[in-house]
């Protein structure tokens, strides 16, 4: 590009895009060099004016149309070919989020971003040493997803449900799956996975009025596999004759003196061990995501406030979902999650209650931090 096309254009005196979600300086330049070493779309490059070729029509050739983003072909290519089909184990919801999902994303952009988000996401994971270059794309196409998200939730249709249905899915996924810290999604406090939960949820909530049309529409194959899954669920509960949390539902509610908070726990925990019989009665050996949140988005409002207030019992309850979480980890987007929220529980346990979730803890494999006097 010449040094007057430079002057042409009208530059940001903030950085690019890619360079800000990378926190790092930016020159400003069209294209920036960061972007150029690391060999992604720069925000500010646009095509140049150039000649059209012999026999096209000049007005369809036109500066003002926008160069192929070869890094968002990519990555579209990407999840058509892979991660789509990381994502599930049963073949009818690979087949829909490799071929119905991409459609809906050409009418919906913020699917689309979703979409390459989260191969993105996939990328970064399979290729380590690239990771400064996929995590910014993903974090980038995320956000963006989430303004337009955010301005469309107020105004919720029977035409776009079954996006947002989409979206929301893909947002999990994406959450749980990006890099975490140690401090990310804190169990006790005001933020963390008790918010990110309530979150979640809330955009389902806006949603479950079109349950109808949702049935009726593009979702109605999955939402075919959700009720037969749910059928071999409620199945595997009706034949159990097991008593698969006593210890832990005796323990709960004779240390509970409040009996409001009693019945909250009692209810959890009921529902807690639903997945439980189904993960160790099922003659299935693989799991999907809704066999883990099934129990998640049961779980009570006056639940979870417990659990950012940091109750004993409602910690030691989550401790006991990390099984569940566990089950998931064959997917590569959950993986060490269990690890991760026990690490975050057993800070805020007091002794009795860390020998409550010795099971736990072999059955997750996690080791225990060692103290200083160990």
């Amino acid at each position: 590009m010449s040094q007057s096309t430079k002057r042409g254009q009208k530059k940001s005196r903030k950085g690019c895009g890619i360079c800000k979600i990378r926190k790092i300086k930016c020159d400003e330049e069209i294209p920036c060099r960061n972007c150029v070493k690391h060999r992604v779309e720069c925000d500010f490059l646009t095509v140049a004016p150039s000649e059209s070729p012999p026999g096209i029509n000049s007005s369809l050739v036109g500066g003002s149309l926008p160069d192929l983003n070869l890094k968002d072909i990519e990555l579209f290519h990407h999840y058509c070919t892979s991660t789509s089909q990381s994502m599930w184990t049963n073949p009818l919801l690979r087949i829909f989020w490799r071929i119905q999902v991409p459609h809906i994303g050409l009418t919906y952009q913020f699917v689309m971003r979703g979409i390459l988000s989260m191969a993105a996401l996939h990328m970064a994971y399979l290729n380590p040493n690239k990771k400064d270059v996929y995590l910014p794309y993903s974090m980038h196409h995320q956000q963006q997803a989430m303004k337009e998200v955010m301005e469309i939730l107020p105004n919720v249709t029977t035409e776009n449900c079954t996006a947002l249905h989409l979206f929301s899915i893909l947002n999990c996924c994406h959450i749980l799956g990006r890099p975490r810290e140690k401090e990310d999604f804190l169990i006790v406090g005001n933020s963390g996975i008790s918010q990110w939960l309530v979150l979640f949820r809330g955009v389902l909530g806006f949603i479950e009025p079109y349950q109808d049309a949702l049935d009726r529409g593009p979702l109605s194959a999955i939402i075919s596999v959700r009720k037969q899954r749910q059928r071999e669920r409620e199945s595997c509960i009706s034949q159990s004759k097991g008593d698969y949390l006593g210890d832990l539902r005796r323990h709960v509610l004779g240390s509970t003196m409040d009996e409001q908070h009693s019945k909250v726990y009692s209810d959890n925990i009921n529902e807690l061990e639903k997945s439980f019989i189904f993960i160790y009665t099922s003659t299935d050996y693989v799991y999907e995501m809704g066999d883990v949140f099934n129990y998640l988005m049961m779980s009570s409002h006056e639940y979870l406030l417990l659990l950012s207030d940091g109750t004993q019992q409602a910690l030691t309850i989550f401790a006991y979902a990390c099984v569940l979480f566990h089950k998931l980890e064959h997917f590569w987007w959950m993986e060490g999650w269990s690890h991760h929220l026990m690490n975050n529980i057993w800070q805020f346990l007091d002794q009795e209650h860390r020998q409550l979730v010795t099971w736990v803890v072999q059955e997750i494999g996690w080791s225990p931090p060692q103290t200083a006097d160990a």
